[in-house]
């Protein structure tokens, strides 16, 4: 049986803050958006660029942490946020230091360990299934599943079909630009009634057969990338014919799948690999909350242009949950 963990409740001279009501407390922040940030804080003494709007903020660890004992913070977030690097030239460089890496979590305990002089436990944005997704993929080898989504027309005679997109190589999320694996593509025939006395169009959930994939024709030539932001896709093709069993079906729906390094929240081995990790964190001497923060969705820079319809819950546990519902 595990021990319970006594609630850390802050109280005032008039008021207590327990529970929820303990988020609104105030709390000091660093945003890093590159690995040389988290090296940087080894010297507490040393001016870092923290910068979030094109309104320069360049203070030393020192300084936040005097700052927040003066307003009575007892909290000192730290996390990452590539989003943040757009105010930082310069330092667009891959993430190596990653949140299960040894290094790493010897900083932040070094980091800790100053923070705690002035009164400061860190809050860290540690269970993230973005940023700790790489190291559960290594682990479990299980993964997440994005689908991307492409209507077009079909010859309802001759079953053909001819579908373009831009078909992602790597991505973007707050905590870093996302490779990319192939999963695979299918297609779906189906067939469109409108709705009378509206402008909706609906289709029977019923008549959606799967039709063959004849190929997937990529356009090297016609590939983009956003060098500053990680974004890469290119152009492709994906087409077929045939069918033609499956009724005089008028329209396609293209599905390109791809395996994401992200963590399965509702899988079996989801909860040992965290202990694992928090463990880490304790037996280095981390004094640290580890909220699981909101995820950002995927992101082009051209979202409007380039993306599709994008899904982001799907994962292996799920499916094989559904699969055994029959």
């Amino acid at each position: 049986m595990r021990t319970p963990v006594p609630e850390n409740l802050y109280t005032g001279e008039f008021l207590a803050y327990p529970g929820p009501w303990s988020f609104g407390l105030e709390k000091e922040q660093l945003i890093l958006v590159s690995d040389q940030d988290l090296i940087d804080l080894a010297d507490p003494d040393r001016p870092i660029d923290l910068s979030l709007t094109y309104e320069r903020r360049v203070e030393s660890l020192r300084q936040v942490c005097e700052r927040a004992r003066t307003r009575g913070v007892r909290t000192l977030i730290v996390a990452y946020d590539h989003f943040f690097g757009q105010y930082h030239p310069g330092q667009h460089a891959p993430r190596q230091l990653m949140p299960d890496s040894q290094e790493y979590i010897e900083r932040i305990a070094a980091l800790s360990r100053f923070a705690a002089g002035d009164g400061l436990a860190l809050e860290l944005s540690l269970l993230s299934p973005l940023e700790i997704g790489p190291s559960y993929r290594r682990q479990t080898g299980e993964g997440g599943v994005w689908l991307q989504a492409r209507k077009g027309l079909r010859d309802p005679k001759t079953g053909a079909f001819s579908v373009e997109l831009w078909r992602h190589r790597a991505l973007v999320n707050n905590k870093g630009v996302v490779e990319l694996e192939d999963a695979g593509v299918r297609a779906f025939a189906f067939a469109e009634c409108p709705i009378p006395g509206t402008t909706y169009r609906a289709v029977d959930p019923g008549s959606i057969p799967e039709v063959s994939v004849e190929g997937v024709e990529c356009w090297p030539g016609m590939a983009v990338a956003v060098a500053d932001k990680g974004y890469r896709a290119e152009r492709a093709r994906i087409h077929g014919s045939g069918g033609t069993e499956v009724g005089p079906l008028d329209r396609i729906m293209v599905v390109q799948a791809y395996r994401t390094p992200e963590m399965d929240y509702l899988s079996d081995r989801a909860y040992p690999f965290l202990e694992g990790l928090l463990d880490r964190y304790v037996d280095g001497g981390v004094k640290s909350g580890a909220p699981s923060r909101c995820t950002h969705r995927q992101a082009d820079p051209d979202r409007w242009g380039r993306a599709a319809c994008w899904y982001r819950a799907i994962n292996w546990s799920a499916e094989n949950a559904w699969a055994a519902l029959g």
